[in-house]
């Protein structure tokens, strides 16, 4: 666990248009306004074993304004109060698993953690944002790579009688390793990515 964690029933809408691609949600629950408001936090919203990470921010009155006018007379007004309300687009609710706008439960937890803000870009409903974020890995695993064997590439420079050439050869060949399961990954990525779409 990275943070705050809880569990609540949330009342949940759709978005609006502009936030469609967009990679947060609007969140009002008295217990996170603490922690939400004024802030561009990342959290993991779960629902029935699904999670999605992504930015939340938190409700205002602004925001619920242009929701009523956009809506106009196709729904009840939403007035902020005592309850618990989620505004979330549809790849969000399509990955959590929700097909319709209704009364959730949901799992919100907050976190500050470099893995949970690489797991908002890796899942972010903009395909140039994740785009960049799989381009940037693989360039991080090629980086490595070009190390190792950079430095297998001169292993001959080293003393040989100290015993320091086999040990820079495997240490290479390690780094050589860890890039390819750098780019792997990302890779993988893409192609899950792009099976989903």
């Amino acid at each position: 666990m990275n943070g705050l964690q809880d569990e609540a029933s949330y009342e949940v809408h759709t978005a609006l248009r502009e936030d469609l691609n967009e990679g947060w949600v609007w969140i009002e629950n008295s217990r996170l306004e603490t922690h939400l408001n004024h802030r561009r936090r990342i959290v993991r919203i779960s629902r029935r074993g699904r999670s999605v990470y992504c930015e939340a921010l938190y409700l205002d009155n602004y925001y619920v304004r242009r929701f009523n006018k956009e809506r106009g007379e196709e729904t009840a007004k939403i007035v902020r109060g005592n309850r618990n309300l989620i505004f979330i687009n549809g790849w969000y609710r399509r990955n959590l698993g929700i097909s319709a706008v209704g009364t959730e439960t949901l799992s919100v937890a907050i976190g500050k953690s470099f893995r949970w803000q690489m797991r908002a870009l890796l899942q972010h409903p903009q395909v140039g944002v994740f785009l960049t974020t799989v381009l940037a890995i693989i360039g991080v695993g090629l980086a490595v790579m070009g190390v190792g064997l950079g430095i297998i590439s001169v292993k001959d420079l080293w003393y040989s009688e100290s015993g320091m050439i086999s040990a820079v050869v495997i240490a290479s060949a390690v780094l050589v390793v860890i890039g390819l399961v750098i780019v792997g990954f990302a890779l993988i990525k893409l192609l899950r990515r792009a099976r989903a779409a």
